[in-house]
């Protein structure tokens, strides 16, 4: 018995980019109308076994949401073959398919059904839903009335708790305050465990990605660079070189110095003094902050400077 549950055979995506929506809508009549090809998925083929839990990874533009949008069906490749096999959850938009004017209670068997599900089935999961997302009241009031952490948080609670059989996240696990994310974390987890779902995980955080994931891919220019052992992957999704890197956040050298004294617990006068007051005054720029982007497109996390400080004079002073 062949339990391959995600197939892409030569799978390739090209968009028409136009220069304008007139000249898109100009194309629709006029087949001749110029535009430029975005190969956004390039030749790819891969299988997923039920069970599997794998973890994809890639710069921004590598073709990694061009991936997801295919095995949801809410984008067809321009040429191969892809086969998918069982109940899909896909945690990417996660308040796609909500009524504004529906009650969150509404809402929950408006997208059970685009899910799949009959009215019993939801009837069923309703208690389970409604007690994940943590709304109180507010599950009987219109959607329109929620905050955008509101409807993520329902909108993943419907989605993982629809019993899937392949359950694919696009850095979903972001929504709420921390202890809901701990929540998201663990349910997932438990899902992966204990019912046998297979994972499809799209992420920069390599730290949670090693965590649910034995297996892992690298998209690099719509094909995918490597394929194999998560630890591996997460070393191939880091390219070798040379980063000059920071901490976040930005603070003056006054308050800086202030820091240091109040983390170190020295009573100590610190008086603020202006550049011109230096014997010799520093030509910098007033505004001078290090652009880490090219880091942080890699999933590296970068810690505010407090906790960096917080850290080091930790290890410096015990």
């Amino acid at each position: 018995m062949d339990d391959t549950v995600i197939e892409f055979k030569n799978v390739t995506k090209i968009y028409k980019l136009y220069k304008s929506d007139k000249q898109r809508l100009k194309a629709i009549i006029w087949k001749k109308t110029p535009y430029k090809e975005k190969r956004a998925v390039n030749n790819v083929s891969f299988k997923i076994q039920r069970g599997d839990s794998v973890a994809l990874f890639g710069r921004n533009g590598a073709g990694k949401s061009t991936i997801l949008k295919m095995i949801t069906e809410v984008a067809f490749p321009t040429t191969g073959e892809i086969k998918v096999n069982g109940r899909v959850s896909a945690l990417l938009e996660l308040t796609s398919g909500f009524d504004p004017e529906f009650t969150g209670r509404e809402n929950i068997y408006l997208k059970g059904q685009l899910l799949g599900l009959d009215t019993e089935e939801i009837k069923e999961l309703e208690p389970v839903i409604i007690e994940f997302a943590q709304l109180g009241d507010y599950i009987d009031q219109p959607v329109r009335t929620y905050s955008s952490g509101m409807k993520a948080r329902l909108g993943f609670s419907i989605n993982v708790n629809i019993r899937p059989e392949i359950l694919i996240v696009d850095e979903a696990l972001s929504v709420g305050d921390e202890a809901f994310k701990n929540k998201c974390i663990k349910k997932v987890n438990e899902i992966i465990k204990n019912e046998n779902v297979t994972l499809l995980f799209v992420t920069h955080a390599t730290g949670v990605a090693k965590e649910f994931c034995k297996r892992g891919m690298v998209m690099e220019s719509g094909v995918i660079t490597f394929d194999g052992n998560i630890a591996e992957a997460i070393e191939k999704k880091i390219p070798y070189g040379l980063y000059h890197s920071t901490n976040q956040g930005f603070t003056t050298w006054y308050d800086f110095t202030k820091k240091i004294f109040e983390l170190a617990d020295i009573k100590c006068n610190v008086k603020p003094v202006t550049s011109e007051e230096f014997i010799r005054p520093a030509k910098r720029p007033k505004n001078s902050k290090l652009n880490k982007q090219k880091l942080l497109d890699q999933g590296v996390t970068v810690p505010e400077w407090e906790d960096g400080l917080k850290r080091y004079l930790e290890t410096e002073l015990h």
